[in-house]
């Protein structure tokens, strides 16, 4: 008996959960099928996945939740109320595309070619220099991506969802 077709069939039924989750993309309304403003076990829901509470992640009656598994990388912000209102993409997460394609490692032209004069540019010195780019939603200026850009010029970070959520950085 040959190993090839149950290797095969095994392959082929985990293959579209592995590239659909791929696919996904932050944007101003979330991660994918987890929308801002959605409740925190239907985000769980949709995505497939638990997700759990980081421990001593408290900002007010806020808190944050990572992903239990697949979406390492990724953490949600969620409010007092059990609403997720903001998704992060941390700085060893360059797999994880915005909607308009841009990632962990892009450039600062990068950023400012996908948006032009969409976006808003401030700059922080919080003992290295850097920029924050941030787009607001033309249909929900509430809500937008932020990018941190290094002095090096990269995105080291990204956010999306309620901008409101997002402290200064120094």
């Amino acid at each position: 008996m040959s190993w090839s077709a149950p290797i095969a069939m095994l392959l082929l039924l985990l293959s579209p959960g592995v590239s659909y989750a791929q696919e996904f993309r932050l944007s101003p309304e979330g991660f994918g099928p987890a929308r801002v403003g959605m409740a925190l076990g239907e985000a769980s829901k949709q995505l497939g996945v638990p997700l759990v509470k980081v421990q001593g992640t408290h900002q007010d009656a806020r808190y944050v939740v990572v992903p239990s598994r697949r979406y390492v990388g990724l953490s949600f912000t969620v409010s007092a109320t059990g609403i997720i209102d903001g998704v992060y993409v941390g700085y060893d997460s360059p797999r994880f595309k915005t909607d308009r394609n841009l990632h962990i490692g892009s450039s600062a032209n990068d950023v400012w070619r996908a948006y032009g004069s969409q976006i808003e540019v401030k700059a922080y010195q919080c003992g290295s220099a850097f920029l924050i780019y941030t787009y607001r939603s033309p249909r929900d200026p509430s809500s937008g991506v932020i990018y941190t850009v290094s002095d090096s010029g990269l995105v080291e970070g990204v956010m999306a969802g309620t901008i409101s959520t997002v402290s200064p950085p120094c």
